[in-house]
């Protein structure tokens, strides 16, 4: 169950992730280099506001071998 749902939320993160990169790419502000700055900015904080961060590493459980 613990494994299903890290894969849910990493498959969430990395289709989001590849969703704002498009429409960043396909942004004409983009273009310009005086204006990418900030409009990579709103992009990383509009991702923030969301809620939407990279996927917590996965906890495994130790093992029972020495």
């Amino acid at each position: 169950m613990v494994e299903t749902e890290a894969i849910d939320r990493c498959l969430t993160w990395f289709v989001v992730t590849a969703a704002r990169t498009a429409r960043f790419l396909s942004d004409l502000q983009a273009i310009n280099p005086s204006t990418a700055a900030s409009v990579s900015k709103k992009w990383v904080e509009g991702a923030t506001v969301e809620g939407l961060k990279a996927p917590a590493p996965i906890k495994t459980r130790p093992s029972l071998m020495p």
